[in-house]
């Protein structure tokens, strides 16, 4: 029985209950090792009492295993350990509220709801290459209002016997977001999690489950998971076609994860009010310039910007590799103007068919106009738009940085920067800039960005923030980097 006050492994304080469902309860407690809040879910074994060895070292391999994932959309997983034959799993605590919130309140806005998508599967993805499937992708188990959304509660992903039904007919998941093959066979791939979180999209944009059967049970809405087509999504736009697919009843045939990737960036793409790739290529065909020919007489600017105007005119019907290869060989100076007159889905092309060292001049080259850099940047993937800014010098970078809009994109893709580079880019911010990065990240990557600060620069930053946030980055930070840093904090407070 747990209760407040009560302290767990010898370093876990229970504080409160935080919820509980069919798997277990969740508590918000102490670390007191640590001096930091933490979350603990207490699991409910299932299967045969003579098997609980096994099912320990099970579980003791694939704890081991989540706990070495390290991606930002994924919750942290501490700890696993077993109090009176009870399983425990010790998460981070994040502040914020389920998916399932907004969704009671009525439809989520397309563009939102495939920027909370985007971040859920490159978290998904990463557990996939690590053999790891989550099955339990729900709206209650996402985190939002926070950068970037995290998917949390993988305690289905190791609980015993690993099926979609244990022997004593204990449904080991939700069933109006599990996908038919779990309850046809068990099996459960990265083709299930990608089914239910298109169910949990199609949910958030639609505004209703779309296999729900109401008053009608558990019974048939399985029936309907596994018999009824999806239907038709209205509100989705471009997005439509792609959960259609994706809630295709046989996992062989729905398609691969970049296809899921490629359509929610298109609607965030669509979103800016600017035109898709499709849309620029048609554009292409149907706009296009002869090269040499440029606007009517008198109709351009003057000058350089007139003479840039015409050749990105000129340049964009090429294909994005041989526009590439044009800009890489024409000097830098006139490489910016020509790319900040260029569509920023052209631009966006070109850098994601140029190596990261190539396109971080061509970015450095545009950053003279760091608002439409930083849109073209943020039409790439993360992964890819963080090795452009790691090959950056850092005023560019920190210039098209700073005019990443909202915050929470910087910080999803200033946290997958080389923590040393991120750093420089924090030096080069203003400091409401830079402190607005620092609490937009996860707590453990800022910890780790400012480490590698200058003490004086880590202080300033550290002394502007709420204690508590101020309290547990200091407690992260390597040892040799804490005590100067804490040091200069002293000094500031004794100087006030």
């Amino acid at each position: 029985m747990s209760a407040p006050g009560r302290t767990l492994n010898g370093r876990y304080q229970m504080l409160r209950p935080l919820g509980t469902g069919g798997m277990g309860s969740v508590w918000l407690a102490r670390d007191l090792r640590f001096g930091r809040e933490v979350a603990l879910k207490a699991l409910r074994e299932y299967g045969p009492a003579d098997a609980v060895d096994e099912r320990r070292r099970r579980a003791a391999r694939e704890a081991n295993a989540l706990a070495a994932l390290d991606h930002p959309a994924v919750v942290k997983i501490h700890d696993v350990f077993w109090e009176r034959d009870d399983p425990w799993i010790v998460m981070e605590y994040l502040a914020g509220r389920p998916l399932a919130e907004p969704i009671a309140d009525g439809p989520v806005d397309r563009a939102q709801a495939a920027r909370i998508g985007l971040d859920v599967l490159g978290g998904l993805e990463a557990a996939h290459a690590a053999k790891i499937m989550h099955r339990d992708v729900k709206p209650a188990n996402i985190i939002v209002e926070r950068e970037p959304a995290v998917l949390v509660d993988f305690g289905l992903a190791w609980m015993a016997g690993a099926s979609s039904l244990t022997a004593t007919n204990t449904i080991m998941g939700t069933p109006e977001y599990m996908a038919p093959e779990r309850f046809a066979d068990g099996r459960a791939g990265p083709a299930s999690d990608l089914w239910s979180l298109a169910v949990t999209l199609f949910h958030a944009i639609e505004g209703y489950s779309p296999f729900r059967k109401g008053d009608q049970g558990f019974g048939s809405t399985i029936w309907a998971v596994m018999n009824e087509p999806a239907p038709e999504a209205v509100r989705a736009g471009p997005l439509a076609g792609c959960l259609a697919a994706f809630l295709h009843k046989d996992p062989e045939s729905r398609p691969p994860a970049s296809a899921f990737r490629n359509a929610l960036r298109d609607t965030i793409a669509q979103s800016m009010e600017r035109p898709g790739r499709s849309a620029t290529r048609r554009l292409r065909r149907q706009e296009r310039v002869p090269p040499g020919s440029g606007p009517p007489r008198g109709s351009a600017k003057a000058g350089p910007e007139g003479s840039a105007a015409r050749e990105a005119a000129d340049l964009a019907v090429l294909p994005p590799s041989r526009l590439r290869d044009a800009l890489l060989r024409t000097d830098p100076a006139k490489t910016g103007m020509v790319l900040l007159a260029l569509p920023r889905p052209v631009v966006a092309e070109v850098l994601s068919v140029t190596a990261p060292e190539e396109a971080a001049s061509l970015l450095t080259a545009m950053s003279a106009g760091p608002v439409e850099a930083a849109r073209a940047l943020q039409m790439l993937a993360v992964v890819p738009a963080a090795r452009i800014l790691d090959h950056m010098d850092a005023p560019a970078a920190g210039r098209v940085v700073a005019a990443l809009v909202p915050v929470g994109d910087a910080a999803r893709i200033l946290a997958r920067v080389d923590p040393r580079a991120a750093a420089a880019v924090l030096q080069a911010l203003p400091h409401a800039a830079a402190l607005g990065l620092v609490k937009a990240m996860r707590e453990a990557r800022s910890g780790r960005v400012l480490g590698f600060l200058p003490p004086e620069h880590a202080a300033r930053l550290l002394r502007d923030l709420d204690e508590g946030l101020r309290d547990r980055l200091l407690t992260g930070l390597d040892g040799s980097a804490r005590a100067p840093v804490r040091r200069h904090l002293h000094e500031d407070q004794s100087k006030s």
